[in-house]
């Protein structure tokens, strides 16, 4: 739109000045402006692509980075990370359960304040022999806890798991944390 009015003004300014003699050196001089203006508005056009481009890979950077993967058998301690810092995150056990299974997780908060209303994704599957997801057993759901994670102190949090044995839990990953508030206690 913008290119439009610009070239509109430039046309009308260059034939309003201009005799018949000199109209031939003002449509030279308007092509000239008018392929800048298109050069411009590329180049314009490419660097807002570029800007888009690195927010996107900021933003799929940022995700990576606060999601904690827990593999079936492992209780190795997982970092998963919050606006505030790291809290870490390990499996404890798979058990059945009567619509599926549960997975007893354990969340722990190094931070100098509780966490209250913490929430996160929760996906959770089986990998098939190379290691990769079996699509078809791929779950996900939104996961809001109403357990406090008390500063410095490690949580048991159970997870239900439901459409999905136990044996066929072999990971899962918690992204997206959120939570209310954060509570600091106030020395006396």
């Amino acid at each position: 739109m913008k290119k439009n009015i610009v070239v509109l003004a430039l046309l009308i300014f260059s034939t309003s000045a201009c005799t018949d003699g000199e109209n031939t050196q003002a449509v030279e001089t308007f092509k000239t402006l008018n392929a800048r203006v298109d050069e411009l508005s590329s180049k314009l056009d490419e660097a807002q692509q570029q800007i888009n481009d690195l927010k996107s890979a900021g933003a799929s950077k940022r995700e990576e980075s606060s999601s904690a993967i827990l593999l079936s058998g492992s209780n190795e301690q997982k970092p998963f990370k919050t606006e505030t810092g790291s809290l870490t995150v390990s499996l404890k056990s798979i058990k059945a359960e009567k619509n599926g299974a549960s997975a007893e997780i354990l969340i722990g908060n190094p931070q100098a304040a509780t966490i209250t209303g913490m929430k996160f994704m929760l996906e959770y599957g089986s990998l098939d022999s190379d290691g990769a997801v079996v699509a078809a057993s791929q779950k996900s759901r939104e996961v809001t806890l109403s357990k406090k994670l008390k500063a410095g102190t490690n949580t048991p949090i159970k997870l239900n798991l439901e459409g999905i044995t136990p044996d066929q839990v072999h990971y899962l990953i918690l992204t997206q944390p959120q939570f209310k508030q954060l509570e600091f206690r106030m020395s006396q």
